[in-house]
């Protein structure tokens, strides 16, 4: 008799245990399409206001997003659960736990503010590839490194210890411009097609946005799923007054929802997205030389970095920006709000090599440069 009350006890303590999962689920449901209205009004804002309205209701009327979106994905699925520890009484809270577990309220996960100090390790410079041209593009992807030579329709991969691997013939003069989806497959630029290219793990290309009229320059994906992309409509350097030569955000569809630092930049030719969220962008100012100059995401001026004429930018998982520029051999770390952390040389004095491009893994910084060359720097962070 006892065990049968016992059993009917713990029949409606689940009961309302599930009751109250249901309805807290209802409540996040219709918080999440509230957040999903919201989240479309404001993307729609920004677009109509980064066409047609100044720079200071651009900067606002991004803000109010940027703001909204780090409310919405700071919330954590799992906070929608409810604590369904039930209350002491004829049955052991031991044997409740034993039968059923116990649902806890997921706490958002936090970020830490340690930043580990860089250390290099060797550095090695890499036989010369198969082909021999300058090498304008680096990308690391998964353990390979993916180089493609100027001007030509062939790319070469490395493994992750810098050895040949193959020779992969895309078919297409893509642009200087390798980056990562984020499914992990190769993303790359047509200029003269005007589209935005991924290669499928099949090693078949598909034309995932079409950026006519606008020629795409450079492009990157961002962690929430969207590009980021330099778009010129002008074959010329950009300065000229007719021309337009900016940094856009775009949906996966290809449509612009941001146009980033509107008139912040002359001729942005490198765009990507650090780790913080925050823009970097290589710009190219008329009759000066190329300059780092980073943004918020709501394209809010940071800072820009002028001492050294950057060719190529990428990020470590810390945050902190690596450059290289075509006229040293050096590799140049600075922190997240510009501050220069050290300088490496990325190979030994040699005279003939000049840096292009640069990717980074978990534990290596590669640099490519002219005449096929490849740099591999090992880093440890401490």
């Amino acid at each position: 008799m006892a065990s049968c009350t016992s059993e009917i006890i713990l029949a409606d303590k689940l009961k309302e245990a599930v009751e109250q999962s249901f309805q807290s689920c209802l409540e996040g449901e219709r918080d999440i399409r509230e957040d999903f209205r919201n989240l479309s009004g404001l993307s729609k804002e920004c677009e109509m206001v980064s066409q047609k309205g100044s720079d200071t209701d651009a900067i606002m009327v991004n803000s109010k997003l940027e703001k909204y979106i780090r409310q919405v994905t700071d919330l954590h699925s799992d906070s929608f659960k409810c604590d369904s520890s039930f209350e002491p009484g004829t049955i052991d809270n031991e044997e409740i736990e034993k039968t059923f577990g116990r649902v806890n309220v997921v706490s958002r996960p936090g970020r830490s503010n340690y930043v580990p100090q860089v250390v290099v390790g060797e550095r090695k410079l890499l036989s010369k590839t198969t082909l021999n041209e300058d090498i304008t593009s680096i990308c690391s992807l998964g353990n390979q490194i993916w180089l493609h030579p100027r001007g030509s329709t062939e790319n070469v991969v490395l493994d992750h210890e810098g050895n040949f691997a193959t020779v992969k013939n895309f078919g297409v003069v893509v642009s200087h411009a390798f980056a990562k989806s984020l499914d992990g497959f190769l993303l790359c630029v047509d200029h003269v097609g005007k589209a935005i290219l991924k290669l499928s793990g099949d090693g078949k290309f598909s034309k995932v946005v079409n950026t006519a009229p606008m020629k795409p320059l450079s492009i990157c994906m961002t962690r929430e799923g969207q590009y980021l992309a330099c778009l010129e409509d002008s074959p010329s350097n950009g300065h000229a007054k007719t021309s337009q030569s900016r940094v856009f955000r775009l949906s996966v569809s290809g449509r612009i929802v941001q146009s980033i630092g509107t008139r912040l930049f002359k001729s942005p030719k490198k765009v990507l997205e650090n780790t913080n969220s925050d823009i970097c962008v290589i710009d190219k100012p008329q009759d000066q030389s190329c300059l780092l100059s980073v943004v918020s995401s709501a394209g809010v001026s940071m800072f820009k970095y002028t001492a050294l004429s950057p060719s190529d930018v990428c990020c470590d998982q810390y945050s902190n920006i690596i450059l290289i520029s075509h006229r040293r051999p050096d590799v140049q770390i600075l922190d997240h709000k510009g501050a220069l952390l050290q300088t490496v040389l990325a190979v030994d004095i040699d005279n003939t090599f000049s840096a292009l491009c640069v990717t980074i893994d978990n534990d290596a910084i590669w640099v490519a440069g002219t005449n096929g060359s490849v740099a591999r720097i090992e880093v440890v962070y401490n």
